[in-house]
């Protein structure tokens, strides 16, 4: 039932060879928020006729995306007055980030990496979070939490005497039912991460009384505990103060700094820096540094001479200058505990007429232009109709040539060139999604051949001799992605004949093109990696369903999902690899996406300034990479 598997020993293994490496080398020598709407109000309680709430067995977490499995046992948090370490008030803890995040204290604005950034930085706090290092659910603005009897509610007992910063009042029901109304429960506005998801599961939340929230459902959902209240993934909210949205109103209050973590923050410049300080007396947990202060540095070079000269206590940075200074004595920390694998979407395949949630018709999507030599029409041929997914036929010449393109596309790209030059070999080669390469499942068929001159034949065979111009996204600022490996990949296709044009966007700015379905072009992006069931992301994201996809929607893939998830409830494992492998077979066969490298994200900390090892700064596994937990970091001795 684990989600996130751990591969410190293979990382670090890898760190530790590559330290000597460089130790004799080294002998030798984000926009502005958008106008928003006013936030729904907290809906009156429900009559007292609602069915009383107690424990009951309901859809829970296993894997990345969630099978059947019993709700979480709500776990108590101890009181911090047993804390015995006080604020050090000369102390401040400085960290180098990709990206700072943007200062957004409503949760209609939380497009997705936003909304983690108040929580990853100590500033807001969830529902609930899953303890790190363990799989354990335990309360946090919750402090315990239930199902009606009849699934009909999800009902939660907000914990008393948690103050919002700058003197706002303490939490109650009222800000957990603002919040996640906002969020999308009850706002047809909102561009939160999943609000169309959380639109779909609930009914407006009401306050039942001053400490407990409800949430009515209106659909079942496999990941509840994991998209819905769980801290590390997308659609958990920092819980924001309804009494600053009355006294601000809806514009001002997004950029009004309040929440309840145990840092509150004094200024946040998106694209520059945050400065937060130690709340006194926090209800949770007493930071032993007095302020925080996380830099933007999005070019690595000077990120790395930050590092080197004691200007920065920790940073995030690519493996490889990471391999470099664990070989000058800086301590590497991989408590994050997942790989992310680098992975190329052929976007604008919308193939799929059927939703697979609601089993309405699909309609042709904005982004699908066979026009473009990477997207195939199956409909393209006497009798295909677009609105009849029964007439979807693989072997139109539409079809069938921009699968050349595709497979000449994935040919030209040299993954162990990727993994060893620009990975500094910590990286692990990656050639199917859901199976790394190392797993005793992983068949050779799967590998993919690096070819250059069979990829210009590729291209020649369906109709492009002299190659052609094609657009080709990725975004700079993602922590998970590689803008190394991105433009590798690119030089790699120029190589056999394809004119390129990057676009370098931020990925909040990208993000509506695949929610609307518009994204049409070849990028550059990542996935999380389940080892333990083979429950791919974008395996499945990849289909006509509700919510975020990477601009694809292929016949076949849900269905995959569906059979996996029953033969993981029902434990037979053999029937889990052979729909896996029928699965791999059939991601070969179109070449849709081409995995390319299995990515650790790791930090790098200044043993003479913090006590930061993997032991000792144990962060959350966050499905975005951002690093955290940054309140429980103690200085060295």
């Amino acid at each position: 039932m684990m989600t996130l598997v751990k591969t410190s020993n293979l990382w670090l293994l890898g760190i530790v060879c590559l330290m000597a490496l460089f130790a004799v080398a080294c002998g030798a020598d984000e926009s502005e928020p958008a106008p928003a709407a006013a936030a729904p109000t907290a809906r009156a309680a429900a009559p007292a006729a609602a069915p009383a709430a107690t424990a009951t067995p309901v859809p829970g977490k296993r894997g990345k995306q969630g099978v059947m499995q019993a709700p979480p046992t709500p776990k108590a948090v101890p009181a911090p007055a047993t804390q015995a370490k006080p604020t050090q008030e000369s102390l401040t803890l400085t960290v180098g980030m990709k990206s700072v995040g943007v200062p957004l204290f409503r949760g209609q604005e939380g497009a997705y990496p936003r909304n983690r950034t108040h929580w990853t930085l100590g500033v807001g706090e969830t529902l609930t979070y899953w303890e790190p290092g363990t799989e354990t659910v335990t309360g946090m603005i919750a402090e315990t939490w239930e199902f009606t009897s009849d699934m009909e509610e999800f009902v939660f007992h907000v914990r008393k005497n948690v103050p919002f910063h700058k003197g706002w009042g303490d939490v109650t029901a009222e800000d957990v039912v603002y919040t996640y109304n906002d969020v999308g429960a009850d706002n047809p506005n909102t561009k939160h991460d999943n609000g169309t998801e959380v639109s779909q599961s609930y009914h407006p939340w009401y306050v039942k009384d001053e400490y407990t929230a409800v949430a009515p459902i209106k659909t079942v959902r496999l990941t509840w505990g994991e998209w819905d209240i769980n801290r590390e993934n997308s659609s958990a909210n920092a819980i924001f103060s309804k009494k600053v949205f009355d006294e601000k109103g809806p514009e001002e209050s997004i950029t009004t700094m309040v929440a309840t973590g145990p840092y509150e923050a004094q200024e946040w410049k998106a694209g520059e820096e945050f400065i937060g300080s130690a709340v006194p007396n926090h209800w949770r947990i007493q930071p032993a540094f007095q302020t925080l202060h996380a830099i933007e540095v999005p070019e690595e070079t000077t990120l790395l001479a930050m590092v080197r000269n004691g200007q920065v206590d920790i940073a995030e940075m690519s493996v490889k200058n990471i391999g470099l200074l664990a070989g000058e004595g800086f301590d590497v920390n991989d408590s994050l505990g997942m790989a992310w694998t680098q992975v190329i979407f052929y976007a604008g395949n919308y193939w799929e007429r059927l939703h697979n949630e609601t089993g309405e018709v699909v309609p042709v999507q904005p982004g699908f232009n066979p026009e473009s030599p990477w997207i195939g029409d199956p409909y393209d041929y006497d009798g295909g109709d677009p609105a009849d997914q029964g007439t979807f036929n693989w072997d139109t010449d539409s079809m069938q040539n921009a699968l050349k393109v595709r497979q000449a596309l994935d040919m030209a790209i040299d993954r162990d060139a990727i993994n060893n030059v620009i990975f500094a070999g910590l990286g692990k080669r990656a050639d199917m999604m859901g199976v790394p390469n190392e797993n005793p499942i992983f068949k050779d068929r799967w590998i993919n051949e690096y070819n250059p001159d069979k990829a210009k034949q590729l291209l020649s065979d369906a109709g492009y001799p002299d190659g052609f111009t094609m657009p080709y996204f990725f975004p700079p600022d993602f922590g998970l992605v590689s803008p190394e490996a991105a433009e590798a990949v690119a030089n790699m296709w120029e190589n056999i004949g394809i004119d390129v044009e990057i676009e370098r966007t931020a990925y909040t700015t990208r993000r509506p093109t695949m929610i609307k379905r518009e994204i049409n072009l070849p990028w550059y992006w990542m996935s999380g990696i389940d080892k333990v069931d083979y429950d791919a992301e974008q395996t499945w994201l990849a289909t006509a369903h509700v919510g975020w996809q990477p601009g694809m929607q292929v016949p076949g893939l849900w269905d995959f999902r569906d059979r996996l998830h029953e033969a993981v409830d029902t434990g037979d494992r053999a029937e889990v690899e052979k729909i896996v492998d029928e699965r791999s077979d059939f991601l070969q066969k179109i070449m849709i996406m081409s995995p390319l490298a299995d990515m650790p994200k790791l930090a790098v900390a200044n043993p003479d300034t913090v006590k930061a090892k993997s032991d000792q700064w144990i962060m959350y596994s966050e499905h975005s990479g951002q690093l955290n937990n940054f309140e429980t970091i103690q200085p060295a001795d």
